[in-house]
């Protein structure tokens, strides 16, 4: 076994710098995947960003290997697709203007591993270059109502970590030792940032990466479970039959409508209609002052807006087309 940091292969280097490619360090490309060849192109973790997008973080190497590759196809498949029409007026390609921002990938990068003894191993966490959890999460000072780092139910913890008013979530259920080891960290805004599992048992990948960068409250109330000590296990808690909603493949286009009826809906202002994401670009400019609690009184604006019927119908129309495979959830009609 090899733990040594990964290097360039010395015939690969040497392929490229006899085909007069730049390396610098890695094969150097622009935004486009572009080479100074013009009809080479190269992505992976083999390249690195040109030195003038000052960007030596955002190597590919840092994001989601599908991301890139699913960039990468996009780009080339108009060039070796003989099916496809050109366009009337060809776009420049990707990457040809030098003031072009280079791309930023959404998707998680995930890290897995059989290991000897049996053990799998699966890390699923934000892209692009972070900071080590160890540092970003050292906590200054602890609040909360008990919560400790240690050991607040046995085996279990959240803690609640205090840094200039940031408050992060980190729950662990289990230890490495005995093979059930599931940590989950939450960022500010509730939302999941990071996956780390060790376990005796096969792990489900395709169930955990749909848990990455779902809000609390949508993972049935996470944290107040935590709270109150109702969750022992974590992959217990993520094998139960309410997490099937969010497993189903249809989900993500689900989350999509959502969006647009939050940012169709609209509210009453002062003096005429506003969407709701006005309303809250109001709040934080400060230019909307309100002496409630923010979060109650968007619940109640939101309660009083022309979104909340087409969110409900929205909600009861997937699980109504879903139903075969939701079956756990009641519908209308058996009410």
């Amino acid at each position: 076994m090899n733990f040594s940091g990964r290097r360039v292969d010395y015939d690969a280097f040497k392929a490229l710098n006899d085909a007069y490619l730049v390396f610098d360090g890695r094969l150097v490309i622009d935004a486009g995947f572009h080479t100074n060849d013009p009809i080479i192109r190269a992505a992976g973790p083999l390249t690195k960003f040109a030195r003038s997008y000052h960007a030596e973080h955002l190597c590919h190497a840092e994001f989601s290997p599908k991301d890139v590759g699913v960039e990468l196809a996009g780009v080339l498949l108009p060039l070796l697709d003989p099916t496809l029409e050109p366009e009337l007026e060809p776009e420049p390609s990707r990457g040809a203007d030098p003031d072009e921002l280079i791309p930023v990938y959404a998707q998680p990068k995930t890290r897995g591993a059989k290991l000897p003894g049996g053990y799998s191993y699966l890390h699923v966490t934000k892209p692009a270059a972070n900071t080590p959890l160890t540092s970003s999460t050292a906590p200054t000072r602890y609040v909360g109502t008990g919560w400790s780092s240690k050991a607040a139910f046995g085996p279990i913890f959240l803690s609640v970590l205090y840094q200039g008013g940031v408050t992060d979530l980190t729950g662990v259920t289990g230890a490495a030792e005995t093979g059930d080891y599931f940590r989950l960290f939450l960022n500010q805004y509730g939302l999941v940032e990071s996956i780390t599992c060790f376990s005796k048992e096969p792990i489900p990948v395709s169930n955990y990466l749909c848990l990455y960068g779902k809000h609390e409250l949508l993972l049935n109330r996470l944290c107040a479970r935590f709270d109150e000590g109702l969750i022992r296990d974590l992959y217990s808690y993520f094998k139960e039959r309410w997490c099937l909603a969010i497993y189903h493949d249809r989900f993500v286009d689900f989350e999509e409508e959502v969006r647009q009826i939050m940012k169709s809906a609209t509210v009453e202002g002062e003096d005429d209609l506003l969407s709701v994401h006005e309303l809250i670009q109001k709040m934080v400019e400060e230019e909307l002052v309100i002496s409630e609690d923010p979060n109650v009184y968007l619940q109640n604006v939101f309660a009083k807006s022309d979104g909340l019927a087409p969110l409900k119908r929205g909600v009861l129309n997937y699980l109504k087309y879903n139903r075969y495979h939701l079956t756990m959830y009641a519908q209308p009609e058996s009410m």
